[in-house]
C-alpha cells in the first residue's frame, strides 16, 4: 500500500513538470488564483500581491497590456513571489519577445540561485525554448541545492540522454564533478537495462576523465553493474585500477590467498559474508602459517548451510592446481568442510578433501579443468558438505592460508 502511494505521488509529480513544460507556466500558474473577489481586496488595498497577481491572470486573454502592467505591480510589490517574473517572461516568450524573456528568466536565476524551485522554473523555461544548454545548469543549481526532486529530475534526464545536447550536458556535469552527479549515476545504474549499457559506461568514462580516476563508491557501484551484467574482463579491469600497491602484490589467478588485506563485498576480493553458520575472521597467524594474517573460520554449531567465503576468478581454459595450508581446530562434523571450485555455482570443476577433526598445519591441493566453453568466471568457495539438515551443524574451527592457484602444462 505505502509502495502504491508513493507511486502515485512520483508519477503526479513526474507529470507537473511535463506540464510546466509542455503547457507554459500561464496554465501552470492560473489554477493558484485563490481569491474569489479580487476587486474588493484591491479596493482595500491597492498592492496586495496576490490580488494583483490574480487580477492579471483574469485579463490575460482579453487584455494583455492590463496583464503586463498588473503583473509588473504584482511583482514590485512583492519580489520575493518568483510566480510573476516567471509568467511576464512566458508572456513576452508568446508574443515573440524572446531576448526579453530570456533575459528575464535569467535575472530570475540570479536573484534565486538557492531556490531548486525557482531554478527548475527557469530551466523548464529554457528546455521548452530549446536551449538545454541554459535548462541543465538550472537543473544542475536545483539538484546541488536539493536532494528532494532527485527522482523526478533524474527520471525526466535519464530519459532525454538519446538527445545529443542533453547527453553532452550530463557527460560535461560528470567531467565537472558535480556534486549530485555521484546521486544521478547510481540511478542510472538501476533504471539501465540491455539497451542502456552503452549509456551507463559512458557515463563511467566521462568521470574517469576528470582526472584518470573515480571516486571508489562510484567505482564499486560501476563493478556491481558490469558482474551483473556479466562482464567480467571489464569488471577486472575497472577493479584492478582501484587497487592499492600493498593490494596490487597480492594478485595472481588467485587473489591475496595469505589474507593479508581485507576483505571487501564486491569485485574479485575475497568476499566474507555475515552469517548464521560461522563467524570468519582474519586473524594474526600462528607457527606453521606465513606472513601476518591468516582466514579463521569458528563454526557455531548451527543447522544452516554454509557458503560465505568466496572469491571470483578468471581463468582461461586449461589444468590447474588449486593448493593451500589448513589446521583443523576441533573440527567436528557430520560431513566435513571442503573447498569447491566452480564454473560460477553451476558446474562443479573439483573439490578440496573434506577437513575434519584435530590436526595442525598440513599441505593440500585440488587439481581442475577450466573447459573452454561456457565457463568465463568461476568461483572458489569454502563449503559445508551435507545431505540433510543434520549435517550442517558443526563444532569447531579451521584456518587456512597461503592458498594459490597454479596453471599446470
Amino acid at each position: 500500500m505505502i509502495r502504491a502511494y508513493q507511486s502515485i505521488l512520483f508519477l503526479v509529480a513526474l507529470g507537473l513538470i511535463w506540464r510546466i513544460i509542455s503547457l507554459g507556466f500561464s496554465e501552470y500558474f492560473s489554477t493558484d488564483v485563490a481569491t474569489k473577489n479580487i476587486d474588493t481586496v484591491l479596493k482595500w488595498n491597492s498592492s496586495n500581491s496576490q490580488a494583483l497577481f490574480s487580477k492579471s491572470l483574469s485579463q490575460l486573454s482579453s487584455d494583455t497590456n492590463f496583464f503586463t502592467s498588473s503583473l509588473t505591480e504584482s511583482i514590485i510589490s512583492n519580489v520575493s513571489d518568483s510566480r510573476g517574473l516567471v509568467l511576464l517572461a512566458e508572456h513576452w516568450a508568446e508574443q515573440g519577445e524572446v531576448a526579453k524573456a530570456n533575459k528575464a528568466m535569467r535575472l530570475l536565476g540570479e536573484m534565486y540561485p538557492a531556490d531548486a524551485k525557482v531554478n527548475i522554473a527557469v530551466a523548464s523555461y529554457f528546455y521548452k525554448n530549446n536551449n538545454i544548454t541554459e535548462a541543465f545548469q538550472h537543473w544542475s543549481q536545483a539538484m546541488t541545492r536539493s536532494h528532494h526532486f532527485d527522482t523526478i529530475l533524474f527520471e525526466f534526464i535519464y530519459s532525454q540522454l538519446n538527445n545529443r545536447d542533453m547527453r553532452a550536458a550530463i557527460l560535461d556535469a560528470a567531467k565537472q564533478a558535480s556534486k549530485w552527479w555521484p546521486r544521478f549515476f547510481a540511478f542510472a545504474i538501476k533504471q539501465s537495462n540491455k539497451h542502456d549499457i552503452e549509456i551507463v559506461d559512458a557515463l563511467y568514462d566521462a568521470r574517469l576523465d576528470v582526472k584518470n580516476s573515480v571516486e571508489p563508491a562510484i567505482r564499486r557501484q560501476y563493478i556491481r553493474y558490469l558482474v551483473k551484467r556479466e562482464n567480467w574482463q571489464k569488471a577486472y579491469m575497472v577493479w584492478l585500477s582501484g587497487l592499492s600497491l600493498t593490494e596490487r602484490e597480492s594478485l595472481g589467478y588467485l587473489y591475496d590467498g595469505g589474507f593479508e588485506n581485507e576483505f571487501d563485498h564486491y569485485g574479485f576480493y575475497w568476499h566474507a559474508y555475515k552469517n548464521k553458520a560461522a563467524k570468519i575472521d582474519r586473524v594474526r597467524s600462528n607457527v606453521g602459517a606465513s606472513g601476518n594474517k591468516a582466514l579463521k573460520v569458528t563454526f557455531l554449531n548451527k543447522p544452516t548451510a554454509f557458503h560465505h567465503v568466496r572469491q571470483k576468478t578468471l581463468l582461461s581454459a586449461g589444468r590447474y592446481l588449486f593448493k593451500g595450508k589448513v589446521k583443523k581446530d576441533g573440527l567436528k562434523s557430520n560431513r566435513g568442510v571442503s573447498w569447491r571450485i566452480s564454473c560460477g555455482r553451476k558446474a562443479v570443476l573439483g573439490e578440496s578433501t573434506r577437513f575434519n577433526g584435530m590436526e595442525h598445519w598440513q599441505s593440500f591441493e585440488v587439481e581442475f579443468k577450466v573447459p573452454e566453453q561456457n565457463c568465463n568466471m568461476q568461483d572458489i568457495w569454502l563449503v559445508t558438505k551435507a545431505k540433510n539438515k543434520s549435517d550442517f551443524k558443526i563444532k569447531g574451527s579451521l584456518w587456512f592460508d597461503d592458498l594459490s592457484i597454479v596453471k599446470l602444462h
